[in-house]
């Protein structure tokens, strides 16, 4: 009876372990040079107040960090400092590139009390939250550069 009932339980376990590490889509291609690219990234972003930590055009690397508040009563989060890492490189096909997009995230705490305030970083590391990259590279898309595809 026990082997019927841990037969039965593994299957559903590697279901739930298969969906549960699900890929996030952080990569899309568009329809221009690479340096072109890497230039209109930073403009977008720019537009979009996020702060500057890193750009780096021989590599294709840009780094930007955003503060998002966090106001609800009675939390202890405050915000989330969210630190995007931009790998821009040319494409396959001629006149293309490819953004791949990293998110970390790292939650403001509150601690302490009313008079004595304490704030701390929580690391959460990088985001599986599908809805952030989309965002971004949606963001991209329509910032007045044709993509290719999001894959």
């Amino acid at each position: 009876m026990k082997k019927l009932a841990l037969s039965a339980f593994l299957p559903l376990l590697l279901v739930l372990t298969l969906h549960a590490q699900k890929r996030v889509v952080s990569q899309a291609t568009f329809h221009q040079a690479a340096d072109v690219l890497f230039q209109k990234t930073i403009d977008y972003l720019l537009e979009h107040d996020y702060f500057f930590a890193n750009a780096d055009r021989a590599t294709g690397f840009i780094q930007a960090t955003q503060f998002v508040s966090i106001r609800k009563a009675l939390s202890a989060k405050s915000g989330e400092q969210r630190t995007y890492n931009f790998f821009i490189r040319p494409g396959e096909a001629e006149h293309t590139s490819t953004v791949r997009l990293q998110i970390q995230i790292a939650t403001k705490m509150f601690g302490g009390d009313i008079h004595n305030k304490t704030y701390h970083f929580k690391d959460d590391g990088i985001s599986k939250d599908q809805s952030l990259y989309d965002e971004v590279l949606e963001g991209l898309k329509g910032s007045g550069y044709p993509p290719a595809a999001l894959n």
